[in-house]
C-alpha cells in the first residue's frame, strides 16, 4: 500500500509596508497549516551593485544571515502560538520585520555602488 502525502507550501513573494524596511522582500514558500517559512529575504536594491547580506529562512526557524558567503549571524525564532496571534499571516510578516530589521543593521555600513554602464 503507498501513501501520498500532498504538500500544503505555497510559493510567496512578501513585500513589507513598514516605511523603514520596504527595501526588503521575502521570496520563498509558506506553509501555513505547520506555520513555517523556507526561503530568503533580501534587500532590494535596483541599479546598485554593492554585496549586501541576505537572510536564509530555514523551516525549523533557524534564520541564518549570510554577507559574501560566509554565515555571519544566526537567530531562532519562537514557534507560531494561535493565542499570540490573530492569524498566521501576522505570525508570518512579525518574522519577516524581525530578520529585515537585523539586515538593515548588518547592511548598514555598506555604501551603495551605483554601476552606470
Amino acid at each position: 500500500m503507498k501513501r501520498y502525502i500532498k504538500s500544503s507550501l505555497e510559493k510567496v513573494y512578501w513585500e513589507l509596508y513598514k516605511p523603514s524596511l520596504r527595501n526588503y522582500r521575502f521570496s520563498g514558500q509558506i506553509d501555513p497549516i505547520r506555520g513555517q517559512l523556507f526561503g530568503d529575504v533580501q534587500k532590494i536594491a535596483p541599479y546598485d551593485d554593492a554585496d549586501y547580506a541576505w537572510a536564509k529562512v530555514n523551516g525549523n526557524g533557524l534564520i541564518e544571515f549570510i554577507k559574501d558567503g560566509k554565515i555571519v549571524d544566526k537567530m531562532q525564532t519562537h514557534a507560531y502560538e494561535e493565542e499570540d496571534y490573530e492569524d498566521v499571516n501576522e505570525y508570518f510578516n512579525d518574522i519577516i520585520e524581525s530578520v529585515a530589521e537585523e539586515l538593515k543593521k548588518i547592511n548598514q555600513s555598506i555604501k551603495p555602488r551605483m554601476m552606470y554602464d
